[in-house]
């Protein structure tokens, strides 16, 4: 006898410092959690919700912009900058729709207005935030990997010649923009042509390997 699965249940973050508003969600969502299908924690600062994500993986964070160590829409560029798998959705008041509407731009997936709280909406609003949040980091998953076949070397991992003028390019564009200097220094490596003649394709392929490791470790991440 076969046996549907059950689905693992959507975690929520709510970040609110106002009690009343925290416990109307929290009452709008005690359906779901009742039925085990949302867990629901709750934080009052922006420091504590950094502090959960850093240390759970939620599915959702219902924010709040104005808390008191966090205001507007940095809160969700702080949150986005922890961990950008959690949905996020704004929760805000009915004269600051505008805030809103940057959130949206910053990464959140949807905003909710404090006087219209709903069990049923609020649970679908939650399930449209998250799957529309995994279909956005897989898409950007896509593309990181695409561009970084397309600007990498396929033996060293490196940037490829491209890549590298192009950074040059705007490394010099930016040093003239503050009348500062830019430095570009090129390291030719002789003799890798003859080791492969005369020890093989895979061993001069390891050296090269090896030594661009020696490269990369030996310049900081801003070079």
């Amino acid at each position: 006898m076969s046996h549907a699965q059950v689905p693992s249940a959507l975690s929520v973050l709510l970040v609110e410092d106002s009690p009343f508003d925290s416990r109307l969600l929290i009452e709008a969502l005690r359906p779901a959690t009742l039925s085990g299908e949302v867990v629901v924690q709750t934080v009052k600062r922006l420091s504590l919700a950094v502090a959960e994500l850093q240390r759970f993986s939620f599915s959702c964070v219902l924010l709040d912009l104005g808390l008191p160590d966090g205001q507007g829409v940095d809160n969700v560029r702080a949150l986005r900058e922890v961990d950008n798998s959690a949905a996020i959705v704004v929760l805000t008041g009915l004269d600051d729709e505008r805030s809103a509407t940057q959130a949206l731009q910053l990464g959140a997936q949807d905003y909710l207005l404090k006087g219209e709280i709903d069990g049923e909406r609020l649970l679908k609003l939650i399930r449209r935030a998250v799957q529309r949040n995994r279909q956005t980091v897989e898409l950007e998953q896509q593309l990181d990997g695409s561009f970084f076949q397309a600007s990498r070397d396929p033996l060293t991992l490196l940037p490829n010649r491209p890549l590298l003028l192009d950074r040059a390019r705007l490394q010099l564009a930016e040093a003239r923009q503050r009348d500062g200097e830019f430095g570009f220094a090129c390291l030719l490596l002789d003799g890798l042509g003859a080791a492969r003649s005369q020890y093989g394709a895979v061993v001069g392929d390891e050296l090269t390997r090896r030594l661009a490791e020696l490269m990369a470790e030996s310049l900081r991440g801003t070079d």
